[in-house]
C-alpha cells in the first residue's frame, strides 16, 4: 500500500545516499528548492513526471522510490572481511554501520598456508556469520595474498560457487587500508604485519612493490624481525654471536632454550616466527645493542622502498603505515626518517582494516550512510574494550 511517509523518507534517503542538497536535486529537477522540501516531509507528492526524474536521478526505479525497499536494504545484513597473516577478521554488520557479530580465525595468506586452507577458513567464517543472519546483501574479502599468482582467481571462484546468491567481491588487503583513509589518490601504502607489501598509488593506479612472501622478501614484517630475534639467540647460545637481552626474552617465552625448540619454529606457522618481532621491540627499548640492529636494518630497508616508489612512481609524499601495534610505529617511524631521502608524511591509520573492508562491502552493494563510520568505530571500540579484557 502506497505510504506518504515511506516516499517522503525514500527521496531524503536516496538523496543523501548520492551525497545531494536540497539545492542540487532542485536544481536537476527544475523546480524550487521548497518543493524538494515539501517532498521530504510529505507536505506534497511528487508529479508522475517528477517520480520518473528522480528515478533517472537516483539510478533506482519509481518502485524503489514510492516503497520500503530501500528502508529494508538499508537495514540488510553484509559480511566484511579483513584477511592477514596472522589473523583473519570477520564481521557481520548492517548499512547503517553497526556491528550485529563478528568472528575472528587464523590467518588467510594463501601464500603461508596454501589456497585450499584459505578457502575453507573463509567458508568457517562465513557460515558462522550465516548462522546468525542468513539474508545477507553482500561478501566483500580484503585478503593478503590474494593478488600473488593464481591464487585470488581461485579464492573468487571458491566463495561465488558456495554462495551463489549473494554479491560478492575479493581483492588484495591494501583496499582494506584504502578504503578507510581519505588522503589516499596519491600516496604510498605499506602493510607491515606478519608479512610486508607496499604498494604506490597514483590517481587509480597501483604499483607493488614487495609482498612476495617470506621466502622472497627480506625486511619490513614481523615475520622479519621474529626470525632475526630467533637468529640472535642461536647464535649467543652458540658462542658465535654477541651477548643479548633478546635471548633470555626468547627463551621466557617458549619455556625452554631456544635450540630444544627449533621444530617447533619450523613446523609451526609463519606467525609463530612473527609473534617473536614484539621481544625485539621490548629489548630495544631497554638498551639492547642488537635490538636497535635489527630494527635500525628494517628501517633503513623501508626508507630505502618509500625514496624509490618517490622516484619511480611520483606517488606523493604521503606514506600510510598499516598493521603492527602503535608502540611499534613509534619507534620505528623516526628510524625510518633518519635513513629518507625525501621528507614524507607518515599516518598510521586509527580505524582496523575490517573498516576498510566493510566500507568496500558498502560500495559493492551501493550503500551509503552518513552515520556509518560514527556508528561502526563506536561499535568496534567497545568490541576491542571487551577483547582487551577478556
Amino acid at each position: 500500500m502506497f505510504s506518504t511517509e515511506i516516499l517522503a523518507k525514500n527521496i531524503k534517503s536516496f538523496r543523501k545516499t548520492c551525497n545531494m542538497t536540497q539545492e542540487q536535486l532542485a536544481e536537476m529537477m527544475n523546480v524550487s528548492v521548497q518543493a524538494v522540501s515539501k517532498w521530504e516531509c510529505g507536505k506534497s507528492i511528487p508529479e508522475l513526471s517528477s517520480l520518473y526524474d528522480l528515478s533517472k536521478i537516483f539510478k533506482v526505479t519509481i518502485d524503489e522510490i514510492v516503497s520500503n525497499d530501500f528502508e529494508n536494504r538499508k537495514h540488510k545484513a553484509m559480511i566484511g572481511i579483513d584477511g592477514g597473516g596472522s589473523k583473519t577478521e570477520f564481521v557481520l554488520f548492517n548499512g547503517e554501520g553497526y556491528i550485529l557479530s563478528r568472528v575472528v580465525l587464523e590467518g588467510v595468506n594463501a601464500n603461508a598456508c596454501g589456497v585450499e586452507k584459505t578457502c575453507e577458513l573463509l567458508k568457517t567464517g562465513i557460515d558462522r556469520l550465516l548462522a546468525k543472519e542468513s539474508n545477507i546483501s553482500g561478501i566483500y574479502a580484503g585478503l593478503a595474498g590474494f593478488a600473488s599468482g593464481e591464487n585470488g582467481t581461485k579464492i573468487y571462484n571458491f566463495l561465488v560457487k558456495n554462495y551463489k546468491k549473494i554479491n560478492i567481491f575479493c581483492s588484495t588487503d591494501i583496499y582494506n587500508v584504502l578504503a578507510g583513509e581519505k588522503q589516499n589518490d596519491n600516496c604510498l601504502v605499506m602493510i607491515c604485519g606478519t608479512g610486508f607489501v607496499s604498494y604506490a598509488k597514483k590517481k587509480d593506479k597501483l604499483h607493488r612493490i614487495g609482498g612476495w612472501g617470506y621466502l622472497m622478501d627480506l625486511f619490513g614484517s614481523g615475520y622479519d624481525i621474529g626470525r632475526e630475534a630467533l637468529r640472535a639467540a642461536l647464535a649467543q647460545r652458540d658462542y658465535i654471536g654477541e651477548d643479548t637481552l633478546i635471548t633470555e626474552l626468547v627463551e621466557k617465552k617458549i619455556g625452554g632454550k631456544v635450540w630444544d625448540n627449533i621444530d617447533k619454529f619450523y613446523d609451526g606457522p609463519k606467525r609463530i616466527i612473527a609473534s617473536f618481532s614484539s621481544i625485539v621491540f621490548e629489548a630495544y627499548r631497554k638498551g639492547d645493542k642488537i635490538a636497535e640492529n635489527i630494527l635500525s636494518a628494517n628501517a633503513e630497508r623501508i626508507a630505502f622502498i618509500i625514496d624509490r616508489a618517490i622516484q619511480v612512481y611520483d606517488c606523493g609524499r604521503t606514506v600510510i603505515i598499516a598493521r603492527g601495534v602503535p608502540e611499534q610505529n613509534c619507534i620505528l617511524i623516526p628510524m625510518i626518517e633518519k635513513f629518507m631521502k625525501n621528507t614524507v608524511n607518515f599516518i598510521v591509520p586509527d580505524y582496523p582494516p575490517i573498516y576498510g573492508a566493510c566500507i568496500k562491502c558498502m560500495e559493492l552493494c551501493e550503500m551509503q550512510n552518513e552515520d556509518f563510520e560514527k556508528n561502526f568505530k563506536n561499535d568496534y571500540s567497545i568490541i576491542a574494550k571487551e577483547d582487551i579484557e577478556s
